[in-house]
């Protein structure tokens, strides 16, 4: 695959948490993780949706609301390790659903 579209809805969080995205990939020679697409203090809330898409040639946008969800993508060919995590900015609870898509 070239690149991926990864989807994060949430469906129970506390109002003041936030949730940041990143996608990354794994460096072979040290071991450690090169982020390809950040969303930072994404506040999101019930009911609603990001997407953060990596794809090479794509045009970078901004996370940019669309009805309910939100759209952030970087141009960048996905690495064949790559990883992906939500961390939120506190220690409230969240739930949330993630998937992915490969763009071949």
């Amino acid at each position: 695959a070239r690149g991926v579209i990864i989807w994060v809805y949430v469906t129970a969080k506390a109002a003041a948490t936030t949730l940041s995205l990143a996608l990354g990939s794994y460096d072979a020679i040290s071991g450690g993780v090169t982020y390809e697409a950040v969303v930072n203090g994404w506040a999101a809330d019930v009911a609603t949706g990001q997407n953060l898409q990596l794809y090479p040639g794509a045009t970078t946008l901004a996370a940019t609301t669309y009805g309910y969800q939100k759209i952030a993508r970087e141009s960048g060919a996905l690495p064949r390790q790559w990883q992906f995590t939500v961390t939120p900015s506190d220690a409230n609870s969240v739930t949330y659903s993630a998937a992915y898509s490969y763009i071949l």
